[in-house]
C-alpha cells in the first residue's frame, strides 16, 4: 500500500489484492491516522487486482470512519 500525505490531502493505493489479510493490514494503517474534518481522502483502488468481500468489508469500515469524521473521501 502507498499512502501519500500532504497538508490536507491523504492518498491510500492498496495495491494487488484486497481480501481478509491485507484488508485488515488497510484497516489497521488507516485508524492509526488522525482525520481531520479538513482532510480530503483518495482511495485509488487503480492497483488492486483482485478483492473478495472481506476486502470490500473492510474497505467499507474505513470509509465510515472516515466520513464518521467529517473527512470528504473519493474512491
Amino acid at each position: 500500500m502507498t499512502l501519500t500525505q500532504e497538508s490536507r490531502l491523504i492518498v491510500i493505493q492498496p495495491q494487488q489484492c484486497l481480501d481478509l489479510k491485507y484488508g485488515n493490514t488497510l484497516r489497521e494503517q488507516l485508524y492509526s491516522l488522525v482525520p481531520h474534518p479538513q482532510h480530503l481522502w483518495v482511495i485509488d483502488l487503480v492497483k488492486v487486482d483482485f478483492m473478495d468481500s472481506s476486502g470490500l468489508t473492510a474497505l467499507l469500515k474505513v470509509v465510515s470512519a472516515i466520513r464518521s469524521n467529517g473527512c470528504r473521501l473519493v474512491i
